[in-house]
């Protein structure tokens, strides 16, 4: 087996609404943690979770009920029985992105179910809808540049050394969320059923990260540019902000792939449209990394 590294916790886009059902997807007993209190949940048992009085949760197993502040079902292969999430392109029904590994923890965040799936980073990238299996077939040098880009992302926001100021999502009990308009787009593990390819280039590059002086740093994407990536600092001062600093390895690159392209996102760091490029050229993904970065090294 491969090892799975650092765990991460995305937060789930569960619709919040009055209550959740949760049940292994696996043949297996699996245990409900209530607060510090272990719970053995028999195989095929469902467990309904609702928000109580006082904000506490209150979870059901059959007769059964528990309260607490925080429920956490941790087991193989969780579905998410009450979430119905199945891709508008599956007309048969194939596929539903309700199905997680590990732990799925359950809490009250201002009235309104807050859903987190807690699991191996590893395992996060295997279900992340940023690298499509069409991708991973036909340019995987392309694939592999994203993955390890996503790796460094989800590595440095989860690092426990991290200040609040500089977190993804400060004094939260997340550090990543499955939307990709603030984070990257995860869905579960159903999508690796669909993406054996993705999983494999996964594991093809397990544990690399790219470093700048020996630290991991967080990696951006674009799907396009118009030509050239944005230094951080003009991507920064565009922003209107006013605490820009020109960081040495976020410089201006040209991007000859997408000579004929417009912009597509923030226009920063790697771009998707020149990764292809230069992966249909043979480019290695460490290349087309150290292209767009400058002076970064990849390694475990």
């Amino acid at each position: 087996k491969l090892p799975l590294g650092k765990s991460v916790r995305v937060k789930l886009s569960y619709p919040g609404s009055d209550a959740i059902m949760l049940q292994s997807a696996a043949k297996e007993r699996v245990f409900l943690l209530v607060d510090k209190r272990r719970v053995l949940v028999p195989y095929s048992t469902s467990i309904a979770i609702n928000i109580s009085t006082w904000g506490l949760l209150e979870a059901r197993l059959g007769t059964r009920k528990y309260r607490g502040a925080s429920m956490t079902i941790d087991g193989s292969i969780v579905r998410i029985a009450s979430w119905s999430r199945i891709p508008s392109w599956d007309s048969a029904w194939k596929y539903n992105d309700n199905i997680f590994r590990k732990k799925v923890i359950v809490r009250n965040e201002n009235d309104r179910l807050l859903v987190v799936n807690e699991l191996p980073v590893e395992l996060y990238l295997r279900w992340m809808g940023e690298v499509s299996e069409s991708d991973a077939v036909s340019v995987p040098e392309k694939a592999k540049t994203i993955i390890v880009g996503a790796r460094s992302y989800a590595l440095y926001y989860s690092d426990p050394t991290l200040s609040e100021s500089l977190k993804k999502f400060p004094w939260k009990p997340y550090e990543l969320s499955d939307d990709p308009d603030v984070s990257q787009k995860y869905l579960g593990y159903s999508y690796e059923l669909r993406s054996p390819s993705v999983a494999g280039l996964v594991d093809d590059t397990n544990g690399e990260v790219v470093k700048y002086d020996g630290k991991v740093v967080k990696v951006w994407y674009s799907s396009s540019t118009d030509g050239r990536t944005r230094s951080y600092l003009e991507y920064c001062q565009a922003s209107w902000k006013t605490d820009c600093e020109d960081i040495p390895y976020l410089q201006s690159v040209e991007d000859p792939g997408a000579v004929w392209s417009t912009r597509n996102g923030h226009g920063v760091w790697i771009s998707g449209i020149g990764a292809t490029y230069f992966a249909r050229l043979w480019w290695e993904y460490k290349d087309i990394i150290m292209y767009y970065l400058s002076g970064v090294t990849i390694g475990k």
